[in-house]
């Protein structure tokens, strides 16, 4: 082959070299080590927390980056993505979080037993905003109640007001539906922008676990 037909052929591969895509930057809400609640840590106590799967919003559950860009638009990054599913990864996020501050093991699909205690949870997000060189928000609607059953602290209740003669409401009665909000400034960088939704995760975690120890006292009642 003659030095003439080798050129023309070297510079469609420098063509293609830079017509390939680069590969993607993936981020995950776990953050690198289990952090410390916010309020003392527990012991290890028996029992475990049902965490349900989290619902978030249609826009961005997608396996790339949403973020706002104006008002009102949004925009997915081809090359900014997320480690799994973003349920999943609020999932971890906060599973982690509720381990550490109710000294329980979190699971989720449980099937409980009559002798187990159970804290059941539900998270559903209803805005989860990230903005660039501004702040990450969170918007979510939950819910924490003892599990009612023959063996769970909420069926021990039940059984022991129904002996003395009181109305005792429910398990899930009795649990009400809390509303949180959550806004965390971050600089500019995607890093910095997923470490602000890793804080708003971690104050939700803290949240729900003060829930969950009032729920067990029998104090049901949402945080401040």
């Amino acid at each position: 082959m003659t030095l003439c037909r080798l050129l023309p052929l070297a510079s469609l591969g420098l063509l293609a070299a830079c017509a390939a895509p680069s590969a993607p930057n993936y981020y995950t809400l776990v953050p690198d080590a289990p952090a410390r609640a916010a309020s003392v840590q527990a012991r290890a106590r028996a029992g475990v927390v049902d965490l349900l799967p989290i619902t978030v919003p249609a826009p961005v559950d997608t396996p790339q980056m949403v973020i706002r860009t104006g008002q009102g638009e949004v925009m997915p990054l081809n090359g900014e993505r997320w480690a799994g599913p973003l349920a999943d990864e609020i999932w971890s996020a906060l599973a982690g979080r509720l381990a550490t501050g109710l000294g329980m093991p979190v699971v989720r699909d449980l099937r409980p037993d009559d002798q187990t205690p159970v804290l059941r949870v539900q998270v559903e997000v209803q805005r989860f905003d990230s903005l660039p060189g501004k702040q990450a928000v969170l918007d979510v609607v939950w819910r924490v109640r003892p599990v009612p059953g023959p063996g769970g602290r909420a069926g021990q209740a039940r059984a022991s007001a129904a002996q003395s003669g009181a109305r005792t409401p429910d398990g899930a009665g009795m649990a009400p539906v809390c509303r949180s909000h959550f806004e965390t400034a971050a600089v500019a960088g995607m890093p910095a922008l997923v470490q602000a939704h890793q804080y708003n995760l971690a104050a939700l975690g803290d949240a729900i676990a003060a829930a969950a120890r009032a729920a067990e006292a029998g104090r049901p009642t949402c945080p401040d």
